[in-house]
C-alpha cells in the first residue's frame, strides 16, 4: 500500500533512506551512510522539506511495516517543466518483488497531474548497473550530464519524456 508521508514521518523515511544507502552505496562509494548524526539531520531535512510541501514523498507499506518510499519535486532547476524523481528506496530484502516498479509508476501518475510537465530526471550512481538497468527499463535514458562526489563516483543524470 502507498501513502503520501507526512512531517510526523521523517523519522520512518530517514531510517529507511539511510538503510537502504548504506546497504547499496556503501558497496559503491565506501561511505559509511547510517549514523546517530545523519539520522537526525535527514529527519530535519524530511520534516522541512514534507512541511513546506517543496518535496513529495510516498510511503510503500507491507501489513505494519514500511519497506520503501518515493520522492519527486516539481520544476526541476531550470527547466521548470520537468520533474525531478529524488528517491526511490526499497529495502534490499524486499528487492525483486515489483515495489520499486509500483514506486515508479505511482510517482509518475502523480507528476502527470501537472500539465506543465512533460519531462522526469533522475540522477544515480553510473555503475550501480540494477538500477540504470532498472530505469532504462522504464524508459529512461541518460541524458549525458554527469557530475562526480561521494569519492569521485560518478553520478549520471537520466530522462523520460511524458509526451505521448
Amino acid at each position: 500500500m502507498i501513502n503520501a508521508a507526512i512531517p510526523e514521518n521523517s523519522e520512518i523515511l530517514s531510517v529507511l533512506q539511510l538503510t537502504v544507502s548504506q546497504e547499496v552505496f556503501f558497496p559503491i562509494t565506501g561511505i559509511r551512510f547510517f549514523t546517530p548524526l545523519k539520522l537526525k539531520q535527514r529527519e530535519k531535512m524530511w520534516n522541512d522539506a514534507l512541511t513546506s510541501g517543496k518535496e513529495k514523498a510516498f510511503l510503500y507499506r507491507i501489513g505494519n511495516d514500511y519497506v520503501g518510499f518515493g520522492s519527486y519535486k516539481n520544476g526541476y532547476h531550470q527547466k521548470m517543466e520537468g520533474a525531478e524523481i529524488c528517491s526511490i528506496y526499497v529495502l534490499k530484502e524486499h528487492w525483486g518483488k515489483g515495489i520499486g516498479t509500483e514506486l515508479l509508476s505511482f510517482l509518475t501518475m502523480e507528476i502527470m497531474k501537472d500539465p506543465k510537465v512533460v519531462h522526469i530526471y533522475l540522477w544515480t550512481y553510473e555503475n550501480n548497473k540494477r538500477t540504470v538497468s532498472f530505469y532504462e527499463r522504464n524508459g529512461f535514458t541518460m541524458s549525458g550530464n554527469v557530475v562526480v562526489k561521494h569519492n569521485k563516483t560518478r553520478v549520471v543524470e537520466m530522462s523520460r519524456s511524458l509526451k505521448v
